[in-house]
């Protein structure tokens, strides 16, 4: 549900540079997938080599900067969705 959140917040062409510092490859055929799915795939890929939760966190700072959206309302917007799937 997270990633479902995130994917919200987000544009497909911008996955590949958000979870690059994941150290994780898309598979071929992975941009055909929605976008949620694609940042599950990643997540859940670095956190079972890497054992712990450490990825999502990652992935859920790297996304949630302020900067990366056009207004505050747009970010408090997205940050609600997320905080209500995380409590």
């Amino acid at each position: 549900m997270v990633c479902r959140a995130l994917g919200e917040a987000v544009t497909g062409s911008q996955i590949p540079n958000l979870i690059a510092p994941l150290k994780v490859n898309e598979e071929p055929g992975e941009d055909r997938n929605t976008k949620w799915k694609r940042l599950f795939n990643a997540v859940a890929t670095a956190q079972n080599r890497q054992g712990d939760g450490r990825p999502l966190i990652r992935l859920i700072a790297e996304i949630m900067q302020p900067v990366r959206f056009s207004s505050i309302a747009e970010f408090e917007g997205h940050r609600a969705a997320l905080n209500e799937r995380l409590i």
